[in-house]
């Protein structure tokens, strides 16, 4: 009695890891993809996204010089987001780079982005999010 109790305890752990590792319930999504203004790649700042609903908490990325990005572990369904540049040198003096190290004043170049996509509210731009890796191109307009 006790080995056949011992055995369906084991098919029940075993079905349950194959449930979680196939993406049974999984929550979460990873995006990726590029920031393009006037369909060209945007070489700094960040992207925002915001989840809708209560105790959520907005997942952001750095964008790369190529306009790339990717935001890990963003709540599935509808997100809100927010694009925004980097400011010259003199208005933000204390910028940490990705070693957490103090960037130098010459490594933080411009990188402007329309204000109106710098807060969710009026810049326009939403995703539906859904579960796993998928691929979002965000187009900015410069008007």
């Amino acid at each position: 009695m006790r080995s056949s109790r011992s055995v369906c305890l084991c098919r029940l752990a075993a079905v349950l890891l194959l449930l979680s590792a196939s993406g049974c319930g999984a929550r979460t999504g990873t995006v990726a993809g590029k920031v393009l203004l006037d369909g060209k790649p945007v070489p700094g700042g960040y992207v925002n996204f915001f989840p809708q609903g209560e105790n959520t908490t907005a997942k952001s990325s750095p964008i790369d010089k190529d306009g790339s990005y990717t935001v890990i572990g963003v709540p599935t369904g509808s997100v809100k987001i927010s694009v925004q540049g980097i400011f010259g040198s003199e208005q933000l003096p204390n910028m940490k780079g990705p070693n957490g190290m103090d960037m130098p004043r010459s490594d933080r170049k411009t990188v402007y982005v329309p204000t109106k996509y710098s807060t969710v509210e009026e810049s326009g731009l939403s995703y539906d999010v859904k579960p796993g890796s998928q691929d979002f191109n965000i187009e900015l307009k410069d008007r």
